[in-house]
């Protein structure tokens, strides 16, 4: 029987290949990092992100994963992310969004 931290239902944790755990907290921030250093002109999708954190963190993550992260730090789809910069939607202002990112009409 494993004793369990109360505070553990607060975070999510997610195993990495040498034994630890990493929170959901660290893999979001990483998830903002990758965005904010992509090419705005090629935005990554989410199966990308999910290799490059495999290849560069070594964090086993689903591409599904990624995407539910990335819609809670209120970061738009590749294809908006691609769709925003030609309508001139400065990158920054997505993180001041407090609703889901919509195209304007």
């Amino acid at each position: 029987f494993e004793k369990k931290n109360p505070l553990d239902r607060h975070t999510s944790r997610i195993p990495s290949s040498a034994c630890t755990h990493i929170s959901s907290l660290t893999i979001k921030e990483k998830i903002r990092h990758i965005v904010d250093d992509e090419d705005s002109k090629r935005p990554l999708s989410d199966s990308a992100i999910a290799k490059l954190l495999k290849q560069q963190e070594n964090i086993p993550i689903a591409r599904r994963t990624v995407a539910k992260y990335r819609e809670e730090l209120k970061i738009p789809a590749s294809t908006l992310r691609r769709r925003s910069l030609l309508d001139g939607e400065p990158r920054h202002m997505w993180r001041l969004h407090d609703h889901s990112f919509h195209l304007p009409s």
